[in-house]
């Protein structure tokens, strides 16, 4: 199946879960205000984290796994079951102890929730790489439709959470439990095909290549989510809510490179984009896209805060404006940061963000104690441009194209042909 049919499955898919996404967004913001939406902000950010550092290394294996190690599918996900057995185990005897050692009620949370946000984690870290298993077998129609029932169930259960029962971030969490084992089971089902022996050897294959891109990847989220520990730090809960919207936002940007990458990176692993070609074109046309949609964004930006979130969670607005030149950037960066995963993970997908988030971290303690909310936004911008740079100065160089031909016409392929006659 083309990159086109493909691309256009996966953007009906995002289309919905854009919609979702932001009657989950204006729910969550009005039946929490600005100080539950920042306590929420924190939890999500963390739990994210824990489930990055935990399985993203599998997630990035699994993608090149299916395509890599032909016919060995079975052996794959029995693999990624087991190793989410041991998580799981690992994490409720962690829940145990910080249960033990600490009350919830002292972080505002209900008894047993240390043991929601390990289930949470633990089935995150299991459903993420079962659908790694779908993104390398190419089966990008099931893979576009996994999202769009998370954020359904999701925004089911935070409805009765927030308007019937009026449970608060704990009732958030709840749902949010619900909504990832639901899709851990709509992931697993379709890829069944019986289990069979831990393959210690395939695992440690898997881990190989996984590592390299679950360092790329939690350098890239924390270059855009690790400020909001700083921004609560500095701001206070109320404020971080307020960032929160801006974040929010920003993410729905970035959904079209997303899934620009997403189609991509399997086409790459198989070897379907000899020359560059198709990876350049997918990189100008994402550029094209977030130019107009950064302008588009610009101008409704203000009212849709307010028709969604309402009136406390306008000062998002500034602070968004201050993302989208970073966001553009990103968009552009982060097609051929996909090209070049699908090569290995070479070392500069692991040093450039590094770069780009000790830039991003030092300007965000210089900047949010004396412009807030302004400056937090301005280093997020500032540490996607340079990462943005320095991943497209590696890719020029690698592709062999001038700069003229690298961003406006020519691939890799033709270039290096016309260099050839020439010189005949």
């Amino acid at each position: 199946m083309g990159f086109l049919r493909h691309l256009s499955t996966n953007l009906a898919g995002t289309g919905l879960v854009l919609g979702l996404g932001m009657a989950n967004q204006a729910l969550l913001a009005r039946g929490l205000g600005p100080e539950g939406r920042g306590q929420l902000g924190l939890i999500v950010t963390s739990v994210t984290f824990g489930a990055l550092l935990l399985g993203e290394w599998l997630n990035r294996g699994n993608t090149f796994a299916p395509g890599r190690e032909s016919g060995r599918a079975r052996q794959i996900l029995t693999n990624t079951l087991v190793y989410g057995a041991w998580i799981g185990a690992a994490l409720m005897a962690v829940a145990a102890v910080a249960e033990w050692l600490w009350s919830p009620l002292e972080f505002g949370l209900a008894p047993n929730s240390f043991y929601v946000l390990a289930g949470i984690v633990a089935a995150t870290v299991v459903y993420k790489a079962g659908q790694a298993i779908v993104l390398g077998e190419d089966r990008l129609h099931l893979y576009a439709s996994l999202p769009v029932a998370l954020i359904a169930v999701w925004l089911t259960g935070n409805w009765l959470a927030l308007r019937v029962w009026d449970t608060g971030v704990n009732g958030v969490l709840i749902a949010w439990l619900v909504a990832a084992v639901a899709v851990l089971g709509a992931t697993v089902i379709p890829i069944w095909r019986g289990l069979s022996r831990f393959d210690v050897a395939l695992f440690s294959r898997t881990g190989a290549v996984g590592s390299r891109g679950a360092a790329s990847y939690i350098l890239v989220f924390l270059l855009f989510r690790g400020n909001v520990y700083l921004v609560g730090y500095f701001l206070g809960k109320a404020q971080l809510g307020v960032y929160m919207i801006a974040i929010v936002m920003a993410e729905m940007m970035q959904r079209l490179p997303n899934i620009a990458g997403t189609v991509l990176l399997p086409k790459v692993i198989r070897g379907g984009d000899e020359g560059h070609q198709l990876s350049l074109q997918v990189a100008r046309k994402v550029l094209l896209f977030s130019l107009l949609a950064a302008v588009a964004a610009a101008a409704v930006a203000r009212p849709v805060i307010e028709l969604l979130a309402s009136s406390e969670f306008i000062g998002a607005y500034e602070p968004f404006l201050w993302m989208l030149p970073g966001l553009v950037a990103s968009g552009f960066g982060s097609v051929l940061n996909t090209r070049l995963a699908g090569q290995g993970y070479p070392a500069v997908t692991i040093w450039a963000p590094a770069v780009a988030v000790a830039l991003s971290v030092g300007l965000n303690v210089l900047w949010i104690p004396t412009m807030g909310l302004k400056g937090a936004a301005m280093a997020t911008s500032a540490g996607y441009i340079l990462w943005t740079a320095i991943v497209t100065r590696h890719y020029r160089i690698e592709s062999m194209v001038s700069w003229r031909d690298f961003m406006f016409a020519r691939s890799a392929a033709k270039t290096t042909g016309d260099t050839i006659g020439a010189r005949r």
